[in-house]
């Protein structure tokens, strides 16, 4: 089984990374492919033009401080929160359609990651156990025959944190991964928030997009757009009560 796990490992990824160089940079990747390795050629980040003046009429709880200090301010808040709803949706010249839906809280997740031709895949992490899950669209993407499929389908194959493969799934399930990918925007100007969830924002331009962060209340990041609109990153229902269980037994494939 452990043959077929790079491929939803890279796929992960090479998500967050190209999102960290803008939705240009996802519009070159196959949505079906691994992408992981094209992103290894390190494709310099591209500075973007500052989105049309954004307004959101409320008192700045950040007057005084730089783009990156409120980042800064935000991502302690962010590290600090008991759970998080994620969701990432980017949107390619073919429009081709990458989804990642993750529920984060302090001990455990669930993350399901969807792309056009490439069908869906889940990792749920219980404290440092992890497990990982996809639908025949996804297995056959990644050229496992029809076979191991029907074995697979409806079942979770074990990760473990001490396979290279297995441990970037893992992570990408984990608070620190999407920081990584807020502070990868390089935030350097402040610009006009707006309006997200109905809590008035202030704006942080980066190298590859805008963060919106909530002026209202704690520092939450609460959204992340690139200028084109094709990539969008949404983190709300923060600090909610959230439970996150095993699969049962009966459907734990052993490694």
């Amino acid at each position: 089984m452990r043959s077929i796990r790079p491929r939803a490992a890279a796929l992960v990824t090479g998500v967050s990374v190209l999102l960290t160089l803008g939705t240009p940079a996802l519009m070159t990747a196959p949505a079906s492919a691994a992408v992981a390795p094209a992103v290894s050629a390190a494709v310099p980040a591209v500075a973007f033009l500052a989105p049309a003046a954004l307004t959101a009429r409320t008192a700045d709880p950040f007057r005084g401080k730089t783009a990156p200090a409120v980042l800064a301010l935000s991502v302690r808040a962010m590290k600090a929160a008991s759970s998080v709803h994620i969701k990432l949706h980017a949107l390619d010249e073919k429009k081709a359609v990458t989804d990642i839906d993750a529920v984060i809280t302090s001990k455990g997740a669930r993350s399901t990651l969807t792309i056009t031709g490439g069908g869906t895949s889940t990792v749920l992490r219980v404290g440092s156990k992890a497990w990982l899950s996809g639908n025949a669209d996804f297995w056959r993407s990644g050229g496992v025959d029809d076979g191991t499929v029907a074995t697979l389908i409806g079942h979770w194959i074990p990760l473990s944190p001490k396979n290279k493969e297995d441990k970037a799934l893992i992570e990408s399930t984990t608070t620190a991964h999407w920081v990584g990918i807020l502070t990868g925007v390089n935030v350097a100007k402040r610009v006009a928030g707006k309006v997200v969830r109905k809590l008035p924002t202030v704006g942080l331009l980066g190298e590859s997009g805008t963060i919106f962060v909530a002026a209202k209340g704690k520092p939450y990041p609460l959204l992340e757009v690139d200028p084109d609109g094709l990539g969008t990153i949404s983190l709300f229902d923060w600090g909610k009560k959230v439970t996150i269980k095993a699969p049962k037994a009966s459907l734990v494939l052993k490694g």
